[in-house]
């Protein structure tokens, strides 16, 4: 099967505990209405992708699983555009159900922001 330039693997991932936690205690971070963007610059070369969606985000699966996707969707078509970065996403309870075009909005504008911006910290 040939790979795609815009494919989602493992390698796009973050999958260490180590790496969410040097994410949010060194990185830089971006605060929107429904979540907070958290950056780091990587060894590995390209860019990775953390989520977190907990319950009192939404009680329903099915939500939690949208906002997700969303995400993931828009870092698979930017990621090419990102340096080495993590980027670490995390989302916050609030008290009515996220609206998926403004979190898709803040996303882009999010990845925009990561786009035009040196890593201001060294690995």
């Amino acid at each position: 099967m040939k790979k795609f330039p815009n494919e989602f693997g493992r390698s796009r991932k973050m999958t260490e505990g180590d790496d969410f936690k040097s994410t949010i205690i060194k990185g830089d971070r971006q605060n929107f209405s429904n979540f907070s963007l958290y950056s780091y610059p990587n060894y590995i070369g390209r860019a990775r992708l953390g989520i977190s969606v907990s319950r009192k985000v939404s009680k329903k699966a099915v939500i939690r699983n949208q906002l997700k996707r969303i995400v993931r969707e828009t870092f698979r078509t930017r990621a090419g555009r990102l340096q080495a970065v993590d980027c670490f996403f995390k989302f916050r309870p609030t008290k009515y159900v996220p609206n998926r075009l403004l979190i898709k909005q803040e996303l882009i504008e999010s990845f925009s922001k990561l786009e035009n911006t040196k890593p201001s910290r060294g690995y």
